[in-house]
């Protein structure tokens, strides 16, 4: 048999094989349709109920109950409350930071002169344009600019300067600034919020915000022998670059709590920042607005300290002639235990009294002289110069 069409010998095949061909194609078609059929019913039922099309059935009453609704996945919130009260700290304090350029005209070995500026941090303190800033920053400046938060540049001039506090204060012509809140300094405790606003390496990055915690309030001394001094320090972890020098060192309601002023820095040394304390920076600046000078009290002594296995106290070592402590009758050899009702453990503790006692004020000093206890008036002075 010839199996071309065309060919004289071609036979056609049998019907019966056809239809067998129409029946396998059917049955294929079919379970497709079923399998089709299928997948899309549960895709397509929220959409016909919507419709109309399908009743909803609701679960009965009692037996098997429907299972309950996913709630999908959350998302977290976009800050935590505690950055987001760092963020309302920062938006309160920022207008209150200002960019301060020290100005100075320098001459090079050819005889050309030209100028060389140096930028730091300020903190407004009063809405008639007063500034306190690091004496440091403004140390041998030709001409001081300040610009403030929204901008504005001025010529600044120098209200009053303490470099035992590495403290000043500049004042602007402008009215209605916004000025920074103070807060209590005696009361900051290691391990508290510290936030720090200022312009590290300039007005490039002004008002950088920095976050750390308070590491600890340090006594620090200066000044040599019948001059010494002594106030403290608020050590913090918060970065202290240079440029933020006169920055605000903040609490976690915005309060200053301290004036940045120094790091530690070397290759063993990181986080060792420290800021002058507020009621310090409160004091000081008080003086220099009123009198545009810091005068200190004097009793005209040189001690050292007594061992604490050995009771403690501030051992005289010099007592200068016509000096108030010479007046009162202290002599070499003593030592002071007390002052008014601060006991004197330590030479730091003598000194830190002193420092927050008026010039004329009266104190009454308790010393041990052979061992024997005798309790003098002494007339504080005012220190030389």
């Amino acid at each position: 048999m010839n199996r071309f069409p065309g060919h004289p010998n071609y036979a056609r095949p049998p019907q019966d094989n056809r239809r067998l061909g129409y029946f396998l194609t059917a049955i294929f078609g079919a379970v497709v349709g079923a399998l089709l059929i299928v997948m899309l019913i549960p895709q397509m039922v929220p959409v016909m109920q919507d419709m109309g099309v399908m009743p909803v059935v609701e679960a009965p009453d009692e037996g098997l109950q429907a299972p309950p609704a996913s709630p999908g996945p959350t998302k977290p919130p976009v800050v935590t409350d505690y950055e987001q009260n760092i963020i309302r700290v920062v938006e309160k304090t920022t207008p209150t930071i200002v960019t301060v350029t020290n100005v100075r005209r320098v001459q090079d070995a050819f005889g050309r002169v030209y100028e060389r500026d140096g930028q730091g941090s300020g903190v407004i303190i009063d809405s008639d344009g007063y500034i306190v800033t690091n004496y440091h920053v403004i140390e041998d400046a030709e001409e001081i600019l300040v610009e403030t938060y929204d901008n504005e540049e001025y010529t600044a001039t120098i209200v009053g300067e303490d470099p035992s506090t590495d403290l000043a204060v500049l004042r602007i012509d402008a009215t209605g600034l916004t000025a920074a809140e103070f807060g209590d300094s005696d009361t900051i405790v290691a391990g508290q919020l510290a936030i720090a606003i200022g312009n590290p390496l300039g007005r490039e990055f002004a008002r950088s915000v920095t976050v750390g915690v308070v590491s600890g309030v340090r006594p620090a001394m200066y000044g040599q022998a019948a001059r010494q001094r002594v106030f403290q320090l608020v050590q913090t972890d918060a970065s202290i670059n240079p440029g933020n020098s006169g920055g605000a060192l903040l609490d976690s309601e915005g309060r200053v709590i301290g004036i940045n002023t120094v790091k530690m820095a070397g290759e063993t040394v990181e986080g060792m920042g420290f800021a002058i304390p507020s009621n310090t920076v409160s004091r000081i600046t008080s003086q220099l607005i009123e009198d545009g000078a810091v005068y200190r009290s004097w009793m005209g002594i040189s001690v050292s300290p007594v061992p604490v296995e050995e009771n403690g106290g501030a051992k005289l070592e010099r007592v200068l002639d016509g000096s108030p402590a010479d007046e009162a009758g202290i002599r070499v050899g003593d030592i002071i235990v007390r002052i008014d009702d601060a006991e004197v453990r330590e030479v730091v503790d003598l000194l830190a009294y002193l420092e927050e006692t008026a010039p004329g004020e009266t104190v009454e000093v308790e010393i041990l002289r052979d061992g024997v206890s005798e309790v003098v008036d002494v007339t504080l002075d005012v220190m030389p110069e």
